[in-house]
C-alpha cells in the first residue's frame, strides 16, 4: 500500500480508499494483498479525494457510509464522480440507504478479505464492461450517415451524432443546447415546431415523421427525411430521438439514358440526382439533398427558379431558352413539374433552330406582359432614356405628368435643366452601377414635383435607366418629418399636444390615412386623439372593444404589425376603413393604429417611423409626468411646511392657554390665537376680522363679550371707521351685546350655546335684518366692514359650559376646513385650560356650594347599597381604579359585619366589602365597585358627595360644590349620566375649616392624580394604622394596580410631601429667626 500518487501501467486498476477511521485497516490491507499495492491509494478526506481524483485515474471508490450523518462521504462523492463505481463498508442495516445515496455495491466492515477483494474486482468489471458498451454504440453512431438527435421536448438540442459534421459541416459541441429550428430553413420552421409538439404529447415509443431542409455550414440546404420518436419517459434517454437521412432516389436509371443534361428536384427544391451531362450545368459536385439555387451556374440560376415555381404553380410544362453556361449556343430548357418535385431538362439547340419559335415567344410575350404590369405597380417613377428621349415611361410617372405618358419627350422636357444636364452626362458614363441620387424637379409635373432621381446606364445596350423617387416620400424626407416631430413635442407642453403633434408626425412621415391614439380604460380602448391626412379634419372615432382580437396581441407585445383582415370587423365598428393597419403599443397604458386605404402602400408605411415618434411621445409625456410629479412634491412640501408652521403656532397656542393663570387670560388668548391661525391654502384664505369670547349668565341665560381680536376691531379704534348711524363703534357695539341663548336665536352665538353645536351662517345681510336694537347694528356695522361669514364654536369640557367663540370672516372660504379644525381643537384646549383653573380656585374658594339631588335609579351601585341597608352612608373618599370602577371609603353607622359582607352578592356592581378597622360601628368600611359609581361621576367633575340616604322609593345626595362652579352645567352634566337626577335644595354655607392655602395647593400641585390617589387609599384603607389594618397588596388591590406600581407610587408621593412639609417648616423657621 501506498499513500503516494502513482501511475497505473498494464492492466493495473487503482482503487482510492476515502476515510480515516480504524474501521477501514482491515479493509486497506485485503485490497493491498488483492491487487498491486501501488494501485491502493488512501485519502483521509473528501477533500483530499478530490486532489486524487483530479490528478491520477481512479478505477473505483471505497468509502465507508453512515446513514444518520447528511454529509457521509459516499453521498458527496456520488453526486461529484457518478462514472466512477463506490463500494460503501456499511451494517446491514444499511446497505439499502447506503445503494440509494449512490453505492455501486455494499460490504460489511468485518468481510473476509477475498470477499472485500471480490467485490471490488466485480465493480470494476461492470464499469468496464459499461464503458465499452458505450464506446461501442458512440463507434457506431461515428460510422452511420444518418444523423441522429436527441431533442428536449422544447425542441433544445441535447445530443447530436458526430455524423453531423460530415453531413452538415458543423460539429456536434456547436449545436447542442441551441434549438433545433436554427438549423432547419425558415420556412420549415413552423412545421418542425408542431412536429416537436405532437411527439411530445404522444405516447411512449410514437413515432412522427417528415421532411425538412437542414441548413450547411456553406450557406446550401439539403433536404431530409426526419423521424421524430418519443423517449421522454425513457430515464436511459429522457429526449426526443429525431433521425434524419437523405431520401432515396429511385430515377438515376432513366436519367442516365437521356442524352440531354437532366436533374431531379424535391418538393424543397433539393437536388435529388443528376446525370453526368448535367454537371456542366452546376458549379463542382454538387451532393444530392442539397437545395439547388446556390449549386447552379449564376447565368441559369434566376431563370431557372422563376420557370421552376411557375411550373410547380402552374402544374404544367415550362420551356424557355437560355445562353449555355460555357457561352456557346444556346439551351432550350424544360421544366416538368411531378407529383413531389420537378425534372429539368436541357439541351442544346442546333444551329438550324431557331430560338424565335413560336412557342417559346408567346412564353416571352406574356412574361413582359407581366413584367410591364409589375413596373407599373411600382411606386416610384420608372423612365427608360434612349439617345435623350424617353422611350418607356411607368402608370407612375405618366400619374405624375398630368395623366399624359411622357415618352417621346426630351429629358430638357421632363427634368430642370440642370437635372437634365446631369442625366445625360450619367447616361454617357462607362460605369454600369448606381450612383448618388440626383436632386431637381420634375418639370412635366403641373406641380414641379421635387424628385431625386437614380441613374444606371444598362449594359450591352445604349441605354439608360431611370428611377424617379418623389422626395416628398423619401428616406430623407421622413428623417426630415421626424426632425420636425421632435421640435414639436420638445414644445408641447400638455400630454393631449404631445399626443397630437405625434399623430400629425406620423402622418406626415408615413403618409397614414388615419392615424389614432387609443387609451385603455375600463376595458377598452378609447380614442385620446387622432389624425388624418386632411389637415384641420375633426374625428371622433368610437372606443375600441379589443379583447379576443389580434389587438390584444399588440397590448401584449406579441405581435407590432395587424393585418386589415384580421382588424375587418373591430375597425368596421370602429368607423375606420383600412387596408393595411399597422399597431404599435405604447409602453404606458394604450396603443397607436396607423392605417392606410392603399393595399400597396408607400414603402414609409412601416413599424420603425411609428415606433420612433411613439417612442418620443412617450419619452415626453414621461417628461411632463415627473414634472408634474416635481410641482406636486414642491406644492406637497410647501404644505408641509405651512403644516409645521401651524403646529408649532398651535403649540405656542396651546402653550400659552395652558398656562394663563386666570379664565380671562385664557380667553384673551383664545381671541389672539385664533385671529393669528392661517388656512390650509394661505394665498386663497383670507384671515379672520373677529374673534371674541361670550361668557352664558346662568341667571338671565344671556351671553355677553369678554373678550376680543381682530383686525376689525383694532382699525376701528384706531381710526373710529365702522361707527354705526347712532355714532357707536365696533368696540363700544361689542361691549353692549347680549345675545339670549336660544336654539332660535337670531345669533349664531346663541344656537351654539343652547345646541351646543357649531353654529354657522354665510348670510349675515339676513341675520342683521332678522335682529334687532344693538344686535342688529352690531351685524350691520359688520357687512359695511364687508364681513359675511359667522362661526360660533362652544367652549366645553367634559360637559361643562364654559362660553362661546365666534369667529367672523368676510368668506367662508376664510375659515376653511383646517383653519374650522384648529379653531375647534384651540376651544377644546382652552374648555380644559378655565376647568383646571377653576378647581384649582375651588381649593381657595371660602364658601361651598351644598345641593341636594334626588336620585331615582335603582341601578346605581352606591344608591342601591344604601337602599338595601337602609342606612345613610357617609363618604369619605373616592379612588378611581385604574381597571375600570373605584373605590369608595365610607362609613355607616349600626351595621351588621354579616349583613355587610353579604352585599357583595346583593349589589350589582359591588365587587368586595371590607372593614379597614375594628368592627365596630362607624370604622371605615371599604366598598369597591366595578363600574362608575355616582359618587365618582360628582368627583370627576368637581364635586363631592357627602352622604347618600334613602328617601322612599329614591335616594337623597348631599353634594359639596365649589361657587366656582356653575350649577346649571353640572346639573346637565349629573342628568346626562343619571336622567332622573332631580335637584331638591341648594345653599351656600362657609367651608368647615379653612384650608392652608400654601400647604394644600403647593401638595396637589406637587402631586400627580395617582400620586394622589394612593395616599388618599392608603390613609383610608389604615395602612398608617398599628397595626395595619390593610396591606400594601390589599391597598394595590384596592387601587387596581399591581404591588410594584403601588410602592413606588406611594414612596414618590410620601417623598413630595415630605420635602413640602420640612422644606417649608425650615423655611418658617428661618424667616422666624431673621425677624428676631
Amino acid at each position: 500500500m501506498s499513500d503516494s500518487v502513482s501511475t497505473a501501467t498494464g492492466d493495473v486498476r487503482r482503487v482510492l480508499v476515502v476515510g480515516d477511521s480504524t474501521a477501514l485497516a482491515a479493509t486497506v490491507e485485503a485490497l493491498a494483498n488483492a491487487f498491486d499495492p501501488t494501485a491502493v491509494v488512501r485519502a483521509p478526506t473528501v477533500e483530499d479525494a478530490r486532489d486524487r481524483l483530479a490528478e491520477s485515474t481512479v478505477d473505483c471508490l471505497v468509502c465507508p457510509f453512515d446513514s444518520e450523518s447528511e454529509d457521509s462521504p459516499l453521498r458527496t462523492l456520488a453526486a461529484e464522480f457518478d462514472a466512477i463505481p463506490i463500494v460503501a463498508l456499511t451494517d446491514p442495516a444499511a446497505q439499502e440507504s447506503a445503494l440509494d445515496a449512490g453505492a455501486t455495491d455494499v460490504l460489511e466492515p468485518a468481510a473476509s478479505s477475498r470477499v472485500v477483494a471480490t467485490r471490488v474486482s466485480n465493480a470494476m468489471a461492470r464499469a468496464h464492461r459499461q464503458d465499452s458498451e458505450d464506446q461501442r454504440y458512440r463507434s457506431i453512431l461515428a460510422s452511420t450517415t444518418a444523423i441522429v438527435w436527441v431533442l428536449e421536448s422544447d425542441g433544445t438540442i441535447a445530443y447530436a451524432s458526430p455524423s453531423i459534421e460530415r453531413r452538415l459541416g458543423q460539429t456536434p459541441h456547436e449545436l447542442e443546447g441551441a434549438s433545433f429550428t436554427q438549423v432547419v430553413h425558415p420556412e420549415d420552421r413552423t412545421a418542425i415546431r408542431e412536429t416537436i409538439s405532437t411527439v411530445s404529447s404522444a405516447q411512449l415509443g410514437e413515432h412522427v415523421s417528415t421532411t425538412v431542409r437542414l441548413g450547411r455550414g456553406d450557406g446550401t440546404w439539403i433536404a431530409v427525411d426526419l423521424t421524430a420518436v418519443n423517449r421522454l419517459g425513457d430515464p436511459a434517454v429522457g429526449g426526443i430521438v429525431a433521425t434524419t437521412t437523405v431520401p432515396a432516389v429511385d430515377d438515376r436509371g432513366a436519367l442516365d439514358r437521356l442524352e440531354e443534361a437532366a436533374f431531379t428536384l424535391g418538393p424543397h427544391s433539393e437536388l435529388r440526382y443528376y446525370n453526368d451531362r448535367a454537371r456542366q450545368l452546376f458549379d463542382g459536385d454538387p451532393v444530392p439533398g442539397t437545395v439547388v439555387w446556390n449549386l447552379l451556374d449564376e447565368s441559369l440560376r434566376e431563370m431557372l427558379y422563376e420557370y421552376t415555381q411557375e411550373a410547380r404553380a402552374t402544374a404544367s410544362t415550362v420551356e424557355f431558352g437560355l445562353p449555355a453556361p460555357d457561352g456557346d449556343g444556346r439551351l432550350l430548357v424544360t421544366v416538368a413539374p411531378g407529383d413531389d418535385g420537378v425534372t429539368v431538362l436541357a439541351r442544346e439547340l442546333p444551329e438550324d433552330e431557331s430560338i424565335d419559335d413560336e412557342r417559346l415567344r408567346a412564353v416571352d410575350y406574356e412574361r413582359l406582359e407581366l413584367l410591364e404590369a409589375i413596373v407599373d405597380t411600382i411606386a416610384d417613377g420608372i423612365a427608360i432614356v434612349e439617345d435623350s428621349t424617353l422611350s418607356f415611361a411607368n402608370a407612375t410617372l405618366t400619374e405624375w405628368s398630368g395623366g399624359e405618358s411622357p415618352v417621346g419627350l426630351e429629358i430638357d422636357d421632363v427634368f430642370d435643366a440642370d437635372l437634365a444636364a446631369t442625366v445625360g452626362e450619367r447616361a454617357a458614363s462607362a460605369l454600369v452601377r448606381w450612383m448618388e441620387p440626383i436632386e431637381g424637379r420634375l418639370t412635366v409635373d403641373p406641380e414641379s414635383r421635387p424628385i431625386d432621381v437614380y441613374v444606371a446606364p444598362l449594359p450591352e445596350d445604349d441605354r439608360t435607366l431611370c428611377v424617379i423617387r418623389d422626395r416628398r416620400r423619401s428616406g430623407s424626407e421622413t428623417l426630415s418629418a421626424l426632425h420636425r416631430t421632435g421640435a414639436a413635442l420638445r414644445r408641447a407642453s400638455t400630454r393631449r399636444s404631445v399626443r397630437q403633434h405625434a399623430l400629425e408626425g406620423i402622418v406626415d412621415a408615413t403618409d397614414a390615412d388615419y392615424v389614432g391614439w387609443y387609451r385603455l380604460e375600463d376595458g377598452l380602448l378609447r380614442p385620446a386623439a387622432t389624425a388624418t391626412e386632411t389637415a384641420g379634419e375633426v374625428v371622433e372615432p368610437p372606443a375600441i372593444a379589443y379583447d379576443g382580437t389580434p389587438i390584444a396581441d399588440v397590448l401584449d407585445g406579441t405581435d407590432g404589425v395587424v393585418e386589415r383582415a384580421d382588424l375587418g370587423p373591430v375597425l368596421s365598428r370602429a368607423g375606420i376603413r383600412a387596408e393595411r393597419v399597422l399597431a404599435i403599443a405604447t409602453e404606458t397604458d394604450g396603443i397607436v393604429l396607423a392605417a392606410s386605404t392603399d393595399p400597396f402602400p408607400d414603402h414609409r408605411f412601416e413599424t420603425v417611423a411609428i415606433e420612433t415618434i411613439v417612442d418620443a411621445a412617450t419619452g415626453t409625456l414621461e417628461t411632463l409626468a415627473a414634472r408634474d410629479r416635481v410641482r406636486a412634491c414642491q406644492r406637497d412640501r410647501t404644505r408641509l411646511e405651512g403644516r409645521v408652521s401651524q403646529a408649532r403656532q398651535l403649540q405656542a397656542i396651546e402653550r400659552d392657554l395652558l398656562t394663563a393663570e386666570t379664565r380671562t387670560a385664557v380667553e384673551q388668548c383664545l381671541c389672539d390665537g385664533v385671529g393669528s391661525l392661517t388656512g390650509d391654502d394661505s394665498e386663497s384664505s383670507g384671515a379672520i376680522e373677529l374673534a371674541w369670547v361670550g361668557r352664558v349668565d346662568a341667571g338671565s341665560e344671556r351671553i355677553t363679550p369678554q373678550t376680543w381680536a381682530g383686525s376689525a376691531v383694532d382699525a376701528a379704534a384706531e381710526t373710529g371707521e365702522g361707527s354705526t348711524a347712532d355714532g357707536g363703534s365696533l368696540p363700544s357695539l361689542l361691549e353692549s351685546l347680549s345675545i339670549p341663548v336660544d336654539p332660535d336665536s337670531p345669533a349664531p352665538a346663541g344656537q351654539a350655546a343652547a345646541t351646543h353645536e357649531v353654529t354657522a351662517t354665510d348670510d349675515l345681510e339676513t341675520v342683521a335684518t332678522d335682529a334687532s336694537g344693538t344686535l342688529a347694528d352690531w351685524y350691520r356695522a359688520l357687512t359695511s366692514r364687508g364681513v359675511g361669514h359667522v362661526v360660533s364654536l362652544p367652549i366645553e369640557h367634559d360637559g361643562f359650559r364654559y362660553g362661546v367663540l365666534t369667529l367672523y370672516a368676510k368668506r367662508p372660504e376664510d375659515v376653511d376646513e383646517h383653519r374650522h379644525n384648529l379653531c375647534l381643537h384651540l376651544a377644546a384646549v382652552a374648555g380644559h385650560a378655565i376647568s383646571s383653573i377653576q378647581r384649582t380656585q375651588a381649593l381657595l374658594a371660602d364658601t361651598v356650594t351644598e345641593l341636594e339631588v334626588g336620585l331615582e335609579n335603582d341601578h346605581e351601585p352606591l344608591s342601591a347599597v344604601a337602599t338595601a341597608l337602609e342606612r345613610r352612608v357617609d363618604v369619605r373618599s373616592v379612588v378611581p381604579r385604574s381597571s375600570g370602577g373605584s373605590t369608595v371609603y365610607c362609613t355607616i353607622a349600626n351595621t351588621d359585619p354579616t349583613e355587610l359582607r353579604s352585599m357583595s352578592d346583593a349589589v350589582d356592581g359591588l365587587e368586595s366589602v371590607r372593614h379597614v378597622g375594628e368592627e365596630i360601628d362607624g370604622s371605615p368600611i371599604e366598598l369597591v365597585f366595578e363600574r362608575e359609581t355616582v359618587a365618582e361621576t360628582v368627583a370627576e367633575h368637581g364635586g363631592r358627595v357627602r352622604s347618600i340616604a334613602p328617601d322612599g322609593d329614591r335616594t337623597r345626595l348631599v353634594i359639596d360644590l365649589s361657587t366656582t362652579i356653575e350649577v346649571r352645567s353640572f346639573l346637565d352634566v349629573l342628568e346626562r349620566s343619571f336622567p332622573n337626577a332631580t335637584l331638591l335644595a341648594r345653599r351656600e354655607h362657609d367651608r368647615s375649616a379653612r384650608p392652608r392655602r400654601a400647604f394644600d395647593a403647593e401638595l396637589r400641585d406637587q402631586l400627580s392624580e395617582r400620586q394622589l390617589r394612593t395616599l388618599e387609599t392608603a390613609y383610608y384603607s389604615g395602612f398608617f394604622e398599628w397595626p395595619r389594618e390593610s396591606t400594601g397588596e390589599e391597598v394595590a388591590e384596592s387601587l387596581g394596580v399591581s404591588q410594584p406600581t403601588f410602592s413606588r407610587h406611594f414612596r414618590t408621593a410620601q417623598r413630595k410631601l415630605f420635602e413640602l412639609l420640612f422644606e417649608d417648616r425650615l423655611e418658617s423657621n428661618g424667616n422666624q429667626l431673621n425677624d428676631h
